[in-house]
């Protein structure tokens, strides 16, 4: 008696709204405006210390890669006072704005005081030597850097430093890395939109506690030499992160860190760049539409038969297919016609929707045309989704029989769907049955309703309907939540 709770295809309803998110604040419905800064501080010169060679050949190597290859407005200190760096951190205290990435950067000498104060210290041009300053006044306190900068009102704050000791920057040197892994399937603005709704601090040193090689003159120091090689190999990819640098760092044997200071959430990761030139408008559809199964995979019973749903995911999906439409993609144009009509994630009205579904039409049918069939499945959905009429009833079936002897993608479904919907169980057992062996679980879960449904239809046509319990639990073993629940209720009203 449990299959009596089955519910018709989510794929085949057009009732059931998902309105466009408008409670969710501002990262979640636009591209928000993240201006990059970067303070270089490096110095060579010293009062009352051995100078050193590299420091500001660092910074500037540093800032010509972040400044062309990144688009970072940077910023230079050459040998300044500890008096000059606090006000220029002042400075960007006040500059910096909500959305804004910042770096500092410092290259320089570094020290490590464990007896009275267990804190470390940038030796700046004037700092004094310990004899002469055994209060440690004439100092930059690594916790005072780090103070200052973790008040920013920037959400993404990264400190690099190249000094001995730099290790002591991070609070938590001994807690390991973030556990963030990013999510290539997001485009790049939806990627930052995303990195930026948390607040993160994050330091990457060249060293833990222990000292680090000033390198020969004009070379680099062996850190400021790796990390420009891991901003110029990444810089050609769409997203590059803290995380994505490090991993480039970890051969140096002075062992870099990436870690963590201040208030950080700890789900995010610094973005160093998200520009989505490179990403192709096939990727953007491709991850849409596999989020979007996957999310209608997991929406419970009770949540299908809601009239309004608000959905951030869904929200994303649309987004992310708005812009491969706007590159010129037909299929996104096809599934925004779909999500359309359907009310998931956004509402259209009816012109709007014949927009997208004559740019997917005109296209498709040229394909067509010039002999690619590679979308012949989604031009007959448009007119079997109620999207949009156009054609014949003979043409909509040759092309499900093409497209699902070609195993194209969810138009098993499609042609399941529509076959049902006019009464021929013929071939809507045919194309369930199909899908439902490549292991797609919303044809198992139909082919399950169709065996329990409609019995003696499926039996006279010679198909066996006792199995239908077999297909359920294979829907429910790919995920499919509907058909966990189904099961789950079975067992309990035993």
């Amino acid at each position: 008696m449990f299959l009596l709770y089955f519910t018709p295809s989510i794929f085949s309803q057009t009732y059931r709204s998902i309105d466009v998110i408008n409670g969710l604040g501002f990262e979640d419905n636009k591209e928000v405006k993240s201006n990059a800064y970067a303070l270089l501080i490096g110095t060579d010169q010293y009062q009352d210390f051995d100078d050193l060679k590299n420091p500001i050949y660092d910074t500037e190597g540093v800032a010509e890669v972040l400044k062309e290859d990144y688009e970072f407005e940077v910023e230079i200190l050459k040998n300044p006072s500890k008096t000059m760096i606090l006000n220029k951190l002042r400075a960007y205290k006040d500059k910096l704005k909500k959305y804004d990435r910042f770096i500092l950067y410092i290259a320089g000498h570094g020290t490590y005081e464990h007896r009275y104060f267990n804190e470390g210290f940038l030796v700046t041009s004037r700092t004094r030597n310990e004899i002469k300053d055994p209060n440690y006044e004439s100092y930059l306190p690594f916790y005072t850097v780090k103070q200052l900068t973790d008040n920013f009102r920037s959400r993404q704050v990264m400190l690099v430093v190249d000094v001995c000791f730099g290790g002591a920057f991070n609070d938590k040197i001994t807690k390991g890395r973030s556990v963030y892994t990013k999510n290539n399937h997001l485009s790049a603005p939806q990627f930052l939109q995303n990195q930026l709704k948390e607040r993160n601090r994050f330091v990457l040193s060249s060293s833990r506690l222990n000292p680090v090689a000033d390198g020969m003159k004009g070379k680099h120091s062996p850190f400021a030499q790796k990390f420009i090689h891991s901003l110029k190999i990444n810089a050609e990819d769409s997203i590059v992160t803290a995380n994505d640098l490090s991993s480039e760092l970890k051969t140096l044997s002075s062992r870099p860190i990436l870690g963590h200071f201040g208030s950080y959430i700890g789900s995010s990761d610094f973005v160093f760049k998200a520009k989505s030139e490179k990403i192709s408008s096939e990727i953007l559809v491709g991850a849409a539409i596999k989020e979007y199964v996957d999310y209608l995979k997991e929406l419970p019973e009770f949540r299908l038969r809601q009239k309004k749903l608000l959905s951030p995911e869904l929200n994303q999906i649309v987004i992310q297919l708005q812009e491969a439409s706007q590159m010129g993609n037909a299929e996104a144009s096809f599934w925004l016609s779909l999500l359309g009509k359907r009310k998931h994630g956004i509402e259209l009205s009816e012109s709007e929707i014949n927009v997208y579904a004559d740019d997917a039409i005109t296209k498709f049918t040229s394909e067509l045309e010039n002999g690619i069939d590679i979308h012949i499945g989604y031009l007959a959905a448009i007119q079997t989704e109620h999207i949009k009429k156009f054609t014949t009833k003979s043409k909509i079936q040759d092309w499900y029989t093409t497209a699902t002897n070609k195993n194209l993608f969810m138009c098993n479904l499609f042609a399941g769907d529509y076959s049902k919907s006019i009464g021929n169980f013929k071939y809507a057992y045919k194309f369930y049955e199909q899908g439902a062996e490549q292991g797609n679980s919303f044809c198992q879960f139909e082919l399950a309703n169709l065996k329990y449904n409609n019995k003696t239809s499926i039996n006279d046509l010679g198909y066996e309907t006792d199995d239908y319990k077999l297909w359920l639990q294979k829907a429910s073993d790919n995920g499919l939540q509907r058909a966990k629940e189904i099961l789950f209720r079975s067992t309990v009203n035993k």
